[in-house]
């Protein structure tokens, strides 16, 4: 599922939209090299290299991902929140949010009059987050 352009802060503070695709055949948050060489986004490297593969077992990219973004804030309308992304080598997308992300939110897609609407909770944590739900004894 495909969403329209969003916004996402670079390292000078400024906003770019970006489009980001929902994929629920994905099981993390991806933001593409080329994105991240674009906006000046600062990586980390990460402890152990990820492999994407894809149903027939080719490796996404043909390269695993090594490294991942420092916080960056997202917006989608309302909802806002920080987020780090695997970066991705060679995908041909700028942002997808996958699997992980929409258990996060617990996100509702209703599929009206041939339009999708996506319901999310404004952030900055998940309706059902540990820390909002968390009781001190």
């Amino acid at each position: 599922m495909r969403q329209g352009k969003r916004p996402f802060g670079t390292k000078k503070g400024e906003a770019e939209e970006l489009e980001a695709v929902i994929d629920t055949g994905c099981s993390r948050y991806l933001i593409g090299l080329p994105i991240i060489e674009q906006l000046g986004i600062k990586t980390n490297p990460l402890k152990r290299p990820i492999r994407f593969e894809q149903v027939d077992g080719t490796l996404i990219g043909e390269t695993p991902a090594t490294q991942m973004t420092e916080l960056i804030k997202m917006e989608l309308g309302p909802h806002r929140e920080l987020i780090c992304f695997i970066v991705a080598p060679k995908m041909s997308e700028s942002i997808i949010l996958g699997l992980a992300w929409l258990d996060k939110w617990a996100l509702m897609i209703k599929w009206e009059d041939g339009f999708r609407k996506i319901l999310i909770a404004p952030g900055p944590l998940p309706l059902f987050h540990p820390l909002q739900n968390h009781q001190s004894a």
